[in-house]
């Protein structure tokens, strides 16, 4: 191979690798409330190319499953181009779910909890969907923190007081989950578990109807998500899926005592440092 025909690899191979790097990455801007962030004024941080080149092996590694290469990448990007890639804080959550079940140490997996739950706000701070993001982190919080329920049912009634679409089964079935450990520890009464009950079913059952002509399996996602929630209630037989009175003493209370529930948590005890924002 002669000097010119070296050359013309050469261009050639900048030429591919530069276009790698363009087409594997997918990137949206950060809500207008980030753009002017000092972290945000040069979205892909001091070193631009290191943190385009650390995406790219991300991305492929992520596709390879080759899970511990891409945690090293993705904390390249993550720790110097907060605003760069959405789908940093996409991925990040099944990434670090998968390396904090994977920990050496006790220790080790200490830490990727307190990384995977910085992944959340920084989303919403730089991305928005605040319900959507809310969501998945009382999901996450519910898996490694179990104990703070106040703050998982926060984070669930904001997601679904907000969240118009894309309601995610497994969060009806772990909202439930917690509002009967919130009831086990009186932070609940039975009442508003029931009325909770009532509206998680009812939102299953609007879903399931919507696709009821579905031809996939998804047909019947929402029949299961609706039997895995009468399930976790059969503990509580005075909670009726079918006409939803409620029994005291031998005597039935009217359906209309229902509407006095519709927002569950505001009767729920929180700690004084938590805030959320009440539906209106």
């Amino acid at each position: 191979m002669n000097d010119k025909q070296k050359i013309v690899t050469i261009i050639l191979a900048l030429i591919c690798n530069f276009t790698f790097l363009l087409t594997a990455q997918t990137r949206q801007a950060p809500v207008d409330g980030a753009k002017n962030l000092p972290e945000c004024i040069k979205s892909h941080g001091a070193d631009s190319l290191e943190t385009r080149r650390n995406m790219a092996y991300f991305q492929e590694n992520w596709k390879k499953k080759h899970y511990v290469s891409a945690y090293a990448n993705w904390t390249y990007v993550f720790n110097n181009a907060p605003c760069s890639y959405k789908s940093l804080y996409q991925l990040g959550p099944q990434l670090l779910y998968f390396m904090i079940n994977n920990a050496r140490s006790e220790s080790e997996r200490s830490k990727l909890i307190d990384t995977l739950f910085l992944i959340f706000p920084a989303r919403i701070k730089y991305f928005g969907e605040e319900a959507f993001v809310k969501g998945s982190w009382a999901y996450y919080l519910s898996k490694h923190q179990p104990e703070k329920v106040p703050e998982i049912m926060g984070m669930y009634n904001y997601y679904f007081t907000y969240q118009k679409t894309r309601i995610d089964g497994n969060y009806v079935r772990d909202y439930l989950r917690n509002a009967i450990n919130a009831q086990k520890n009186e932070q609940f009464t039975g009442e508003q578990l029931c009325a909770l009950y009532k509206v998680l079913r009812d939102t299953a059952r609007s879903y399931e109807t919507r696709t009821m002509s579905d031809t996939t399996e998804y047909k019947f996602y929402w029949t299961r998500v609706i039997a895995d929630l009468d399930q976790l209630m059969t503990l509580y037989p005075k909670c009726s899926a079918n006409d939803f009175n409620f029994q005291r003493g031998g005597m039935t209370e009217p359906k209309t005592r229902i509407l006095l529930f519709v927002n569950p948590f505001k009767y729920l005890k929180t700690p004084d440092h938590l805030q959320y924002i009440k539906p209106s």
